[in-house]
């Protein structure tokens, strides 16, 4: 069987670097980490958040999200990245059995690699597919090699992650240790809701 694996929100923890990325470029204080991520986790955009809480102009708001983009991953910022508990046991137990591949949205494959081999998680997987902010996840699962069936899985933290499997026509499960709540990841309609992917052994 295969399982795609999202990167962020579902094996590592990238909350704190987006917030600080975000509030760096503000130069704010009125929002702390947790007041952020609850607004993100209802699914409210950076946009919407420096228009009605910052009061931002379009102009204003383009100029963050070019800074925003040039800066996310940067190795300054990466390191904030932490690997959520036992990922990596987990993906050493289910690695030996099945095949896995790491599906991100991510812009650079080269941090990709660099941050996972850092983590010591990079020989768990077959294949790293990176989006490169150019294809959809969909579209890159489509144009490789990988031979999918209805019995493979999708684990994500997102509604993108949801549909992502059900346009290539495999099981999703939706994790809530990510950027999205259960309420938002129910609209979608996952086959599965999970905690965090160490609850995965029990469709595997």
């Amino acid at each position: 069987m295969n399982i795609f694996f999202d990167l962020d929100g579902t094996l590592i923890d990238a909350r704190g670097r987006l917030f600080q990325l975000f509030s760096n470029i503000t130069n704010q204080n009125l929002l702390d980490f947790d007041d952020y991520w609850e607004l993100k986790r209802a699914t409210y955009s950076n946009e919407w958040i420096l228009l009605n809480y910052f009061s931002y102009n379009e102009n204003q708001i383009s100029r963050f999200n070019s800074e925003w983009f040039a800066k996310i991953e940067s190795d300054e910022y990466l390191s904030y990245d932490h690997i959520f508990p036992d990922t990596a046991s987990t993906l050493k137990k289910i690695s030996a059995v099945h095949n896995l591949y790491l599906l991100t949205a991510r812009q650079f494959a080269n941090k990709v690699e660099q941050q996972l081999r850092e983590m010591e998680i990079f020989y768990f997987f077959k294949k790293i597919l990176v989006t490169g902010q150019k294809l959809s996840k969909a579209e890159l699962i489509k144009l490789s090699d990988i031979q999918i069936s209805d019995k493979d899985i999708l684990i994500g933290d997102t509604g993108v992650d949801i549909q992502t499997a059900k346009e290539v026509g495999i099981r999703s499960v939706a994790v809530l240790s990510g950027f999205r709540n259960r309420a938002i990841l129910k609209k979608y309609f996952p086959d599965y809701i999970l905690k965090d992917i160490k609850e995965i052994n029990q469709f595997i």
